[in-house]
């Protein structure tokens, strides 16, 4: 797999070679900072907010510069992984672009960028934008690679905690990329859908991507909602070819109480009525392991289908608070393979997030986020407020079996 190439890469002739040449360098060392003001030229049609475009071009010019410092020849974007506004910019504001390699690959570089804009006589700033650019060579700079002239490899400060998590969140981006790729040419050539064969040599890198994935739409602004219930909401999100539904689902519970239920797998089938069993098969550590799950056959079908997913449990201490989070994700596992009796189905990503709400700890919340696959649209492709009336049925199943 992709993950298992890039995973030898890390003692790999490429990083052996540049090693031998000393050619590494810290991720602080490739910064670019500069500042740009807000002219009218660069306003929206509103001729007061900025252009979103401008915004990207200054990013895209930083971006360019920080990656310059470790490629062998001139950069090319490759693809942009992450652009998130947070705020507005307006006419007048000066505007402060960061940006800095946070990790180099084999013929690549991710760098991260922050903008920051400040009117003019206010003594702070504010973070109206992040991003994550992916630059390689130039075609033309085969021949340079070819006769020994590689990328330089960058590594974090060690001395600079921000600069390793940067260093680290940059690989699951990266092995995010890769399977989105793999995902979109598959959906696309209408084949089967490539997952992840499982394997304890990148097991952490499979946990880590499989969180990112649903953190990743958990904070996505552009969820729109499209139906709601007592205590119930139902939201999507559609950007290009993916489509992801948002459950929320209010809980007279505890936090730690709804997470202890979700984190069980045994208890799938006590509120999921299309779910028949749904069983640990493996595990590797106290909170993850692999799961096989039976359920009914989608609407024209005969077969029942199973799913084969990897499943992980976490609690994170956010601010003065802990956030729960139960991650699936489809893997090939060899206990598992696919058979003539079932419809191997995908979960390419969907999961879990539990938080309190409220002054107390009485009370929380249950956010549950699923990214719907090809092969499950195809079926409701004709009938969406068929599939909007069944989520909507499940979320109150949920809540019944939590607050039970």
């Amino acid at each position: 797999s992709d993950n298992v190439k890039y995973a030898n890469t890390n003692t790999g002739s490429p990083l052996l070679h540049r090693r031998q040449q000393n050619l590494v360098k810290h991720s602080d060392s490739t910064q670019v900072s500069s500042i740009e003001l807000v002219l009218p030229q660069h306003g929206n049609h509103h001729q007061s907010v900025t252009f979103g475009g401008q915004i990207m071009e200054w990013m895209a010019t930083a971006a360019f510069i920080a990656a310059s410092r470790v490629l062998p020849s001139l950069p090319v974007l490759r693809a942009i992984d992450i652009v998130r506004f947070r705020q507005e910019s307006h006419i007048g504001d000066q505007v402060y672009i960061n940006a800095q390699v946070n990790r180099s690959f084999v013929d690549s570089v991710e760098v991260g960028c922050r903008v920051e804009a400040r009117k003019t006589g206010e003594p702070n700033s504010r973070h109206i934008n992040t991003s994550f650019l992916t630059l390689g060579c130039a075609p033309a700079s085969s021949a340079a690679s070819a006769s020994g002239i590689v990328v330089i490899e960058v590594r974090p400060n060690p001395a600079k905690q921000e600069d390793v998590r940067r260093y680290e969140e940059a690989l699951i981006r990266y092995h995010l990329r890769l399977e989105r790729m793999a995902y979109t040419r598959s959906a696309v050539s209408g084949g089967t859908s490539v997952v992840p064969k499982w394997s304890r040599a990148i097991a952490d890198q499979l946990i880590l991507s499989n969180y990112a994935h649903v953190t990743q739409y958990h904070v996505v602004d552009s969820w729109h909602e499209v139906a709601t219930a007592a205590g119930i909401s139902l939201s999507k999100h559609h950007s290009g070819s993916e489509l992801c539904m948002k459950l929320k689902v209010d809980v007279d519970k505890p936090a730690h109480v709804t997470f202890a239920k979700l984190s069980d797998p045994t208890t799938r089938c006590d509120w999921d009525m299309l779910c028949k069993s749904f069983e640990a098969i493996e595990r590797y550590s106290e909170h993850d392991m692999i799961v096989h799950g039976h359920y009914v056959p989608n609407p024209g079908q005969s077969r029942d289908r199973d799913f084969v997913v990897l499943m992980s449990a976490r609690t994170q201490r956010v601010e003065d608070r802990d956030v729960y989070s139960v991650c699936y994700r489809s893997v090939d596992h060899p206990q598992a393979p696919p058979t003539e009796e079932y419809e191997r189905g995908l979960m390419p990503c969907s999961g879990y997030i539990v938080e309190a709400v409220g002054s107390g700890d009485s009370q929380s919340q249950v956010v549950y986020i699923q990214q719907l696959s090809p092969d499950t649209l195809k079926y409701f492709a004709g009938d969406l407020m068929g599939i909007t009336n069944l989520v909507l049925r499940l979320g109150k199943n949920l809540q019944t079996f939590l607050q039970k």
